[in-house]
């Protein structure tokens, strides 16, 4: 088996031994220093004598190291999105404009009912992928009880 790894003009061939059923796929970091964040495609390919097939094909995303990235958030777009909107309305309820005119330019604002709105559903959805990482972790108090056999 041999891995084949592209992005832009550059391609890399990077090692592959078995392990176990799978295989262990390692660059080095010469040729990791190569690739830029963003995507990189690769294709799993099979060769016997000259015939060659391709076994698997997908994309990867490449990640900026984290001294390069700057400061880093590691929050979820849904906790973000929320930070942003509970901003947004703590920011309105002092001044409560809703839409305003500068120099012949109109500018209108979400409603606070529409932030207020959304500001639930992100709420919820945090709470979904607060649970369910509870759940993954072992450490979900909501009181159900699952149970697995065999």
């Amino acid at each position: 088996m041999a891995w084949r790894l592209k992005q832009g003009t550059t391609y890399l061939y990077p090692g592959a031994v078995p392990s176990g059923t799978d295989h262990l796929v390692t660059l080095t970091a010469a040729q990791s220093a190569t690739l830029a964040a963003g995507t990189v495609a690769w294709q799993l390919v099979a060769t016997k004598g000259s015939e060659v097939r391709t076994v698997a094909r997908g994309a990867s995303t490449v990640h900026a190291p984290l001294a390069e990235s700057g400061a880093l958030d590691a929050r979820s777009h849904a906790v973000r999105t929320l930070a942003l909107i509970e901003a947004a309305i703590e920011g309105r309820i002092p001044a409560g404009m809703e839409n305003y005119s500068v120099a012949g330019m109109s500018i209108t604002k979400m409603r606070i009912t529409e932030l207020v709105t959304l500001r639930d559903k992100y709420r919820e959805h945090v709470a979904r992928e607060r649970r369910a990482a509870a759940l993954a972790a072992g450490t979900d108090q909501s009181g159900l009880m699952l149970t697995r056999f065999g």
